[in-house]
């Protein structure tokens, strides 16, 4: 059976540690998009389905709502996975696997176009209670790994994290054991770390996502996929600067912040010219190191200016879920121009329940430093206050702002 999917609304649109590795920004329509294409047509023609998603997308002004069978997309899923003997391959491991493709065919309609992480993991989950017995497991992983990737999209809470954390251990102690060794294999188990990486990251346990990505980032070696690799080195030094944040550790804090800018530069190196560029180059990357200036008050970092543009132009080349990120990138850079106009900028971002949290928190904490710098103390305790709504994932942003009374 798979794991039934609490209805909940997404977070965050993927951004830095919360985006996915594997979906490139100009993964190219095949047959099975057409044949997903006609399950939508299908639900909108008749309504004699027994369950449908529904995701919205804004363009030109007018909302458009999309209907599709739930049921025929997770029978496609669980065929295409049942009869598959393709792998990765050796040569580029992001292509050759059919399933592989095809899940990354429904992430980008229903995640980055559309914002839908949760109709992507129900989708996942009732493929799984389709799947021949003969399926291969290293098919039947593939596809528990889509509703895990889904589920860490929508928000964050003590129920989800449960939930997840219980994935975790059955991957780890039951799952990845049962595979064949192959590339299949290898394939699931990096993309595994790296998501762990990423459900660690967003409850808080920044100490145990750099572990994950250390090891998806070894798996990725192997496999001979420099790009993933990259990535998950980044996101390494990314979560060790937030454990030394929140420990308020000052050397380690410049060291690991270097070690940010030295990562980057070489995930910069990696995926230029490759599908990765835009996703990960020009929006997830410099949005990592904008975070990080704001939480270590580096808003006069050289190259601020060089991500910002980047960010704000590569996010118009992407799909709705990637619009929110837009929105805090203009608040913090208006913030170091003029803190006074920008403040209702930033009370805009922490009060959208589309942010993470870390966004959400780092928007408070800079509304709490401008009412400090007048001395209006009390202003800046009551957005420190707030902040405690949004304390999961964001630890290190909390320890800065009691830091600061």
């Amino acid at each position: 059976m798979g794991i039934v999917v609490i209805a909940s609304s997404a977070t965050a649109s993927p951004s830095g540690e919360t985006g996915d590795r594997r979906y490139p920004a100009n993964a190219g329509p095949d047959m099975r998009i057409i044949f997903i294409n006609l399950a939508f047509r299908k639900n909108q023609k008749n309504g004699r389905v027994l369950e449908r998603g529904s995701a919205t997308t804004q363009k030109n002004r007018k909302i458009m709502r999309y209907n599709f069978d739930i049921a025929t997309l997770a029978t496609l899923v669980a065929r295409t996975a049942s009869a598959d003997t393709t792998a990765p391959d050796p040569a580029n491991p992001r292509v050759g696997w059919l399933t592989e493709q095809l899940l990354t065919c429904l992430e980008g309609l229903l995640i980055y176009e559309w914002n839908d992480p949760e109709t992507y993991a129900r989708i996942a989950d009732a493929a799984l209670d389709k799947l021949n017995e003969k399926a291969a497991p290293e098919a039947a992983a593939l596809v528990s790994l889509a509703v895990f990737h889904g589920r860490l999209l929508l928000r964050v809470g003590p129920e989800n994290e449960a939930v997840l954390d219980d994935m975790v251990n059955q991957f780890e102690s039951v799952i990845i054991p049962r595979l064949k060794e192959g590339p299949r294999k290898n394939w699931v188990e990096t993309q595994f770390w790296y998501n762990a990486g990423v459900f660690h990251s967003a409850y808080g346990y920044f100490s145990e996502a750099a572990g994950d990505q250390g090891e998806s980032a070894k798996l990725s070696d192997r496999l001979g996929d420099k790009a993933g690799a990259a990535v998950s080195r980044f996101l390494q030094t990314v979560e060790r600067l937030k454990d030394a944040i929140d420990k308020g550790d000052k050397e380690l804090q410049s060291s690991w912040f270097a070690a940010m800018e030295q990562t980057y530069a070489r995930l910069m190196d990696v995926t230029r010219d490759t599908a990765m560029e835009v996703t990960w180059g020009q929006v997830n990357g410099p949005c990592s190191m904008l975070k990080a200036c704001v939480c270590l008050r580096k808003n006069q970092h050289p190259d601020w200016y060089k991500w910002v543009n980047s960010a704000l132009v590569a996010v118009e080349k992407l799909g709705q879920g990637w619009q929110p990120i837009a929105q805090w990138i203009r608040a913090f850079d208006l913030n170091i121009r003029d803190g006074r106009q920008a403040e209702e900028l930033l009370k805009s971002v922490a009060d959208d329940c589309r942010q993470a949290n870390e966004v959400r928190a780092e928007a408070l904490l800079a509304l709490a430093w401008g009412a400090s710098a007048r001395d209006d103390i009390s202003e800046a305790r009551k957005f420190i206050e707030q902040m405690q709504m949004f304390k999961l994932g964001a630890q290190h942003v909390l320890a800065v702002a009691a830091r600061l009374l």
